[in-house]
């Protein structure tokens, strides 16, 4: 796989060269697919937060899977500034996501 979490007893993951998001117990080698439309662009931009996936579509937003019904549901309809970066807050309350605006050249430090 691409990139993977492990909920329960599955290992939910994506695969690099093919589209969707899949799953196979961890003691067994058999996989099935979740999520056909899951596009690759998600590669390390998703979550499970109790039993639900959040996952991005281009063209329309940001979804909910919901991993014991198989139902989904968009949370974020597509801004038009939305630029496919979020985080799900742990509460599952929020949704933080990034706006693509124009460069202005601040300058930016970190300190270490």
């Amino acid at each position: 796989g691409y990139s993977g979490r492990i909920a329960g007893e599955y290992l939910y993951y994506s695969k690099y060269t093919v589209d969707g998001l899949w799953r196979k117990k961890l003691t067994d080698n058999l996989e099935e697919l979740v999520i056909k439309d899951f596009d690759r662009i998600n590669w390390l931009n998703w979550q499970i937060i109790n039993h639900h996936i959040y996952f991005h579509r281009e063209a329309s937003g940001i979804w909910q899977f919901n991993i014991n019904t198989g139902t989904e549901q968009i949370l974020l309809k597509k801004p038009d500034d939305f630029i496919h970066q979020y985080v799900v807050s742990p509460d599952q309350h929020n949704i933080f996501w990034v706006r693509l605006k124009s460069v202005e050249g601040d300058v930016y430090q970190y300190d270490f």
